[in-house]
């Protein structure tokens, strides 16, 4: 399990943090527990969850907010919506100018 944990740079990786994290936060098993049970310090079980905690948070915060490619996507059918819009009044005023003898 060692090699699991440790990244390349001496670091914890992602995914055991984020495991780590997780069960903290479900609260079935004291820092303690989780800690003696992956051997870590509980600090670094108390830190991984506060951090788990406030990245929900923030992620929550940003629900609202549109994705690049949905910010195109929207953009792109705005832009075809309107050049519809153009395409269909030249089309009239063509139509118009002809009845007119213009």
């Amino acid at each position: 399990m060692q090699n699991e944990k440790i990244h390349k740079r001496g670091r914890y990786a992602a995914e055991f943090k984020e495991k780590v994290a997780l069960e903290a936060l479900t609260g079935a098993k004291t820092h303690a527990q989780i800690a003696s049970e992956y051997g870590i310090s509980p600090d670094l079980v108390k830190d991984w969850k506060k951090q788990a905690k406030e990245m929900l948070g923030e992620c929550f915060r940003r629900g609202g907010r549109k994705s690049e490619m949905e910010k195109k996507d929207e953009r792109i059918a705005n832009l075809e919506r309107l050049l519809g819009k153009r395409e269909f009044e030249l089309d009239w005023l063509s139509k118009k100018a002809k009845e007119l003898g213009l």
